[in-house]
């Protein structure tokens, strides 16, 4: 019973990751065309790259994070931890 409650949850938190990521990479779409492409005369988005441009900040993001929680980021903080 526990087992497919663990089954569940990660299905449950792989659709909604899904799901999150998708309704993202529409609004990103949405307002790049709506505000860059229609005020400022930029080229319109598609899908596609709404999609890659969420997927590279949010890996970059991440990358961030992991570098700050391993200790990397005391420099940008002054030394703090690092013993200087």
């Amino acid at each position: 019973m526990h087992e497919h409650r663990k089954g569940h949850s990660i299905v449950t938190g792989l659709a909604a990751a899904a799901a999150m990521i998708a309704v993202s990479s529409i609004a990103l779409l949405w307002s790049w065309n709506k505000v860059a492409a229609g005020l400022f005369g930029a080229p319109a988005m598609q899908f596609s790259h709404a999609l890659a441009a969420l997927l590279l900040i949010g890996t970059l993001s991440t990358i961030a994070g992991v570098g700050f929680r391993s200790g990397r980021g005391a420099r940008f903080r002054g030394g703090a931890g690092r013993g200087e």
